[in-house]
Order: structure tokens, then sequence, then C-alpha cells
């Protein structure tokens, strides 16, 4: 007793939304109440759907029939429409229209019986679309799901899969899809829960299994075969989930102990003439590799045969020229010191992979164009290093300083130097304690917590004392704080655990001013 009939006038592609309608329809007869069926006319009019308040539905009630209008319309904006005009056959079947059809322009405005007709259609029309439709998503959605688990627990089953690796494979799957972990099981064949558990939530995963796909097709473009490929995948995945931080940036943990473990099997592999690698040197290689990137005869004889080999692949393929203006010109800059735009090779590839670690968006591809001056000139202005874009001794030796503890960029002082805040010299003892104190982290983080904060007011009073040892001509040194961090955490080590509550305890009273090994000795000593 719902719809009678349904004539579609349109394009619209009524079996692509079939079961939608075969499910809308009956519930707005059930929920309405309506007694007459209705016919149901799907209307095309593209002129119409040209005007911006062109018509998009309209109610018959002398036929019954509800037409709507579909021309450039989302299947959830025509569902509403049909919603609203069946509220209207309601009407009309309760005898509210009274044998006359609103159709003039203004009829919500003037009329009050029809105004209210109208806010009535506009409520409940799309309230009612909106149960119907987060009814039918939860419904939907929930026999979808119940068919993947059971297609899963069925595959698993079959694998006669021990119940501690199905119990990971079935979570991690509802949390992160089958392929994804389909795809990480087959590089962590005996860790895979281990490896799970260490990575934070769905970017993390993401940003691994995008690095594994990289190193995949980089290393088949070098001539390494897939089988070699995935090998080392297994082993670089296996020895960077060792690391107690591995989670922070699994990516780049992965990335630097595959790069590790590929360029030793390259080396290995081309000095026997292995597999799938080229192994014999052109003869003109040496002259392209220096042209093309700078180089010396030293650098040339410093280079292993590895390297050198991939280099004059490098050289002889790669799209990237020098530009004229430094070709053959006497003087030209060396790329060996001071990396600058249009240097290619290994330095030039481990600068980026530095600073990708570091956070920043920069392509690893050997070549130091544009992009990666860019990047390097971010770099330097938040070390308040100067703006050159350049890679020179003092901006490298920065880059190595962040990488051991990640500064802010610092604030001036007119009379002091550069003055850090607590919050920067924090990021530098909590990195230096993670290293040194790494299981404390992980398996105690409360312990860890309570040494970091006590240690950290001991430094930042050290710091503030007149004669500091840990400044150097009015700069906090990042080397001197890292030491003193170590000396701290041997000198905790060496006392009874009563013995380090106390000289904690005591750290974090007034006492800042006072060294921490004599205060450690003057608790020793009962003074």
């Amino acid at each position: 007793m719902s719809c009678k009939k349904i004539n579609n006038n349109s394009d619209l592609d009524l079996g692509r939304y079939k079961h939608y309608l075969d499910s809308f329809i009956p519930y707005t007869q059930k929920v309405l109440g309506y007694n007459k069926p209705f016919v149901l006319n799907f209307q095309s009019d593209q002129e119409n759907s040209k005007k911006a308040l062109g018509r998009t539905a309209f109610y018959d009630p002398n036929t019954d029939e509800v037409t709507i209008y579909v021309d450039g319309r989302h299947i959830k904006d025509i569902m509403r429409s049909i919603a609203h005009e069946l509220v209207h056959h309601t009407q009309n079947c309760r005898g509210e229209f009274e044998g006359g059809c609103a159709a003039d322009d203004g009829y919500a405005q003037t009329d009050s019986h029809l105004r209210g007709m109208e806010r009535e259609a506009y409520e409940t029309g799309n309230m009612l679309f909106r149960d119907w439709e987060d009814g039918y998503k939860r419904v939907y959605g929930e026999n979808i799901m119940k068919t993947k688990i059971k297609v899963l627990r069925e595959e698993i089953k079959k694998e006669n899969l021990d119940e501690s690796l199905a119990a990971d494979i079935y979570k991690y799957t509802k949390q992160f899809g089958k392929g994804t972990v389909k795809f990480l099981r087959k590089y962590a064949p005996g860790n895979f829960g281990r490896l799970m558990t260490l990575l934070p939530g769905a970017g993390a995963v993401r940003q691994l299994t995008k690095a594994i796909n990289n190193v995949t097709v980089r290393y088949a473009e070098k001539g390494m075969s897939q089988e070699v490929i995935e090998e080392l995948i297994t082993g670089a995945l296996r020895t960077a989930a060792t690391f107690p931080t591995f989670g922070t940036d699994p990516a780049a943990f992965f990335f630097d102990e595959f790069e590790k473990k590929a360029d030793g099997w390259l080396e290995k592999n081309t000095s026997k003439g292995g597999s799938g690698i080229k192994s014999t040197l052109d003869p003109n290689c040496k002259n392209i590799v220096k042209k093309e990137f700078g180089l010396t005869d030293n650098d040339w004889s410093d280079m292993t045969k590895a390297q050198k080999l991939q280099a004059c692949d490098k050289a002889t393929n790669s799209p990237f020229k020098r530009a004229k203006s430094g070709a053959g010109r006497k003087g030209k800059a060396s790329c060996k010191k001071v990396l600058r735009r249009g240097c290619k090779g290994p330095n030039v590839e481990a600068l980026q992979k530095k600073l990708k670690k570091l956070g920043y968006t920069i392509d690893v591809d050997g070549a130091y164009g544009p992009g990666t001056a860019k990047v390097v000139k971010k770099f330097q202005e938040k070390a308040n290093l100067k703006v050159d874009g350049m890679a020179g001794p003092n901006t490298n030796k920065a880059i190595d300083l962040a990488l051991k503890g990640p500064l802010p960029a610092p604030e001036k002082s007119t009379n002091k130097g550069i003055v850090y805040t607590g919050e920067q010299v924090g990021k530098i003892v909590k990195n230096n304690l993670k290293k040194i104190k790494a299981d404390m982290f992980v398996d105690e983080p409360s312990r860890f917590d309570a040494m970091y904060s006590r240690i950290l007011k001991a430094i930042q009073g050290e710091l503030a004392g007149k004669d500091s040892k840990l400044r150097v001509n009015g700069k906090m040194s990042i080397v001197k704080i890292s030491n003193r961090v170590k000396e701290m955490v041997n000198l905790l080590d060496s006392l009874n655990e009563s013995t380090v509550n106390e000289v904690l305890a005591e750290s974090k009273k007034k006492v800042l001013g006072k060294r921490f090994d004599d205060l450690v000795k003057a608790i020793k000593e009962g003074k």
C-alpha cells in the first residue's frame, strides 16, 4: 500500500540506487502511516536544473503523484525531497488539502493553514530521512562487519596459527584492514605482534608501509632482486623494532636500518659481481662522476667499489644537469666541504635523510635542488644561523646536534647572547635521559618521569648560577648539558634506592644552586 508505480523519465540510474529505495519507501509508510498508494516520478528538466532557484519536487493531491527533479542532484538530496513530498501525501490522506493544490508562489507566507503543513513537511521529512539513514548505515555496516569477521576467522583457522598470533591478526585486521595486516605480516613473520604494539596508531602504520614500498621500488630499480629486498626489509624491521623509541618515528628508524643493510649487501655483492648488479666500472666513469658531482681524485680513491658503481649509475642516468653558470668555469665551487644547489651524491642524500628525520618534508634523491635548498634555509633560520641555503660545516654541525636533542628557535637577548627557555632545556634533558634509561622509560614510566623532573630542576638551577659551567660565552651548551645528565645518572646509579630518593627529594627543594654531585656527596656523608 505504499508505492504503486515508479516512472523514470530521467537519466537517473535506478538500478544503482534500488537497494536504497527498496528500504526507504516501506520505511516512510511505516513511520508516516499514509493509507493510499502513490506514484513516484523521476523527472529530467535541464532548463530547470540551470536555475539557481528552480523547482526540486512537487506533490499533486489530485492524482497522488510525487514528482522529483533529479538533474545534477545527489541521491541523498533526492531522497530528502521524496520524504518531504510523502509528508504532503500523508496530509492529503488525512484530508488536509481540502481538494486543492498549493502551487502558487508565496502560499506558505499568505495562508496560515498551508504554512503549518509546509512546516510539518520540512521538519518531519528531514528527520524522517535522517533516522532512516542512520539506521540503514548501522544495520548495513554491522552485516558487512559480521561477514568480514566470519571470513577472517575462517582464514585464520586454515593457517593453523597459535592462539596469540591469531588474536593479534584478528585485532589488528579490525583496526587497520586486512591488506595492511597481510602486508606487515609478510615482513615480520616472527615478531608481528610486538611490531604492532610499538606502532602508536594508524598514521604510524601508514608511514611504515609507505617507507617499505618506497625502498622496494628504489632498490628494484638498482637491480636488486625482489627476494633480496624482502629479506633485507625483514631484517631491517627486526632490528629497528628493538629500539625503545621506535614508535616515535617508525618510518625513519626502518629506513636507516634498511639503508645500512642494503648498502652492505650492495658492497659485498658488487665486489663479487653479484646477482643483478652491474659489477664492472666503465673506463670513463671516473671522469663522468668527478665532473657531475665536483669530486677530486682523492674523493674517488676514498670511495668503495659499490659507491663508485652507484655514483656512476646516477651520473650517467640522472636527468639533472649542472647550471651553465658553473660548468667548466675556473674556480668552480666544490661540493666536498659545502653542499649547495647543483651538488649530487651520497653526501647530499645523507643530508636529506637527516633533515627528513628532523621532520622536514624533503625528497631523498641525492640531488641538491631548489627543494633541498629551501628546507636548509628553514633549518638555518630556526637554528639562528646565516640563511644562505648551503650546508657548510656550521649547518651540518647544528643538524647533528638537533638530531641528538631538537631545539626550537632560540630567543635573542641584548646582553647575554642566546637565552633558552625551560622547555628547550627540558627537551635536551629528556632526550638524553631516554638514551641512558631506555628500559626505565619503557617499563617504568612513572619512575622515569620522577627522575626526569628532578634532574631537570637541578640542571636549571646550575644554569641559573652566576658561574655556570653549563654555558659557553653566555650561551647554553647542549653538549655540556648532555654530559651533565650522564654524570647525574651515573651518580644516582651508584647509590641505593633510599639514598637516591633522598637526593632527588633534596634537589626538588631550593638547593638548586648546589651542584648535584656535591649534594650526593653531602648526603652520603650524612651532612
